[in-house]
């Protein structure tokens, strides 16, 4: 996961087709990390929508780096027939939605396991 993001990090000045690519990637690790594991991406998203661990402002945003990571990677046309083509700016929103979707399913939990433990350590 990590691997995935910093390389998108680092090539996206570069192309941002390789980073919009790589970015699906990383989504598509962190779901699977996060247990929501399922043959496409598809429907790795549609179980995570359907979590409760799963924010609504995250849900939407999570098909939309899918769908722009689809069209970096597959030769896709828009309605005029043009390949649809990956903007800076759409790298940038999947960047954003991964920083919160990291936070949500790793960096939350974790600090709240940790909040509770030093409780637990202080006598409480």
């Amino acid at each position: 996961m990590k691997r995935d993001w910093d390389e998108a990090v680092a090539v996206s000045p570069i192309s941002t087709r390789a980073a919009a690519a790589l970015a699906r990637r990383a989504l598509q690790v962190t779901l699977r990390k996060k247990g929501f594991s399922a043959p496409k991406l598809v429907k790795e998203i549609d179980l995570a929508t359907a979590s409760p661990d799963t924010p609504t402002s995250l849900r939407e945003k999570l098909h939309v780096v899918r769908e722009i990571g689809n069209d970096a990677a597959h030769p896709n046309e828009d309605e005029a027939g043009a390949l649809v083509d990956v903007s800076s700016d759409d790298v940038e929103f999947m960047f954003e939605t991964l920083i919160e979707a990291f936070d949500v399913y790793f960096v939350r939990p974790e600090r709240h396991r940790k909040l509770l433990e030093a409780r637990k350590k202080g006598g409480a």
